[in-house]
């Protein structure tokens, strides 16, 4: 059984791969993968500490832009006959701007054991953005798809993420 400084080490024996995805794939041959299930940072939501992570890019254009460098590399070694499943969340902006309060990081943790050593810089979905005003969904999945499809991908489905039963947001000015 691996342990957790196996999968930090990216050293997984069950064939999950841990490290930086683009480099990861630019070591795959062509056409090797026959199914590729992926969700990375939702932009803006949280800091894992690791330096130039996706998700805290400083706009959300700059997010859309590194994923479709990704998922470029990702079609390359995607086998003609294969799939990849792309799970992506979005966010609301804020446009406060304001920084993380002394001792915690854009995650909202306290820095402590786990994120020892995080840098706690602010939410990106929290800085103004060009054309987004306080409050507005950013939309981050299907600028995400309309990219993809404008770099070659077939969009075939969407799958709503149906949750009944939901933990209620904070929300008090609906």
């Amino acid at each position: 059984m691996a342990t957790a400084a196996d999968v930090l080490a990216g050293r997984a024996p069950w064939g999950v791969d841990c490290g930086d995805a683009l480099a990861w794939a630019k070591t795959l041959p062509p056409d090797s993968v026959h199914c590729i299930a992926t969700s990375p940072p939702y932009w803006g939501l949280r800091d894992y500490g690791v330096p130039g992570q996706y998700g805290l890019e400083p706009t959300v254009g700059e997010y859309v832009e590194n994923l479709v460098a990704l998922f470029c590399e990702l079609r390359r070694v995607l086998h003609p006959s294969g799939v990849l499943w792309l799970n992506l969340g979005d966010t609301y902006a804020t446009g406060a701007g304001l920084p993380c309060p002394p001792g915690a990081t854009a995650s909202g943790k306290h820095v402590g054991a786990i994120d020892s050593g995080a840098v706690p810089r602010p939410q990106p979905n929290r800085m103004p953005q060009a054309m987004l005003k306080p409050k507005d969904r950013i939309l981050v999945p299907a600028r995400v798809a309309l990219a993809l499809q404008a770099d070659g991908w077939w969009l075939r489905d969407e799958v709503v993420w149906h949750k009944p039963a939901p933990m209620t947001l904070s929300v008090k000015d609906r």
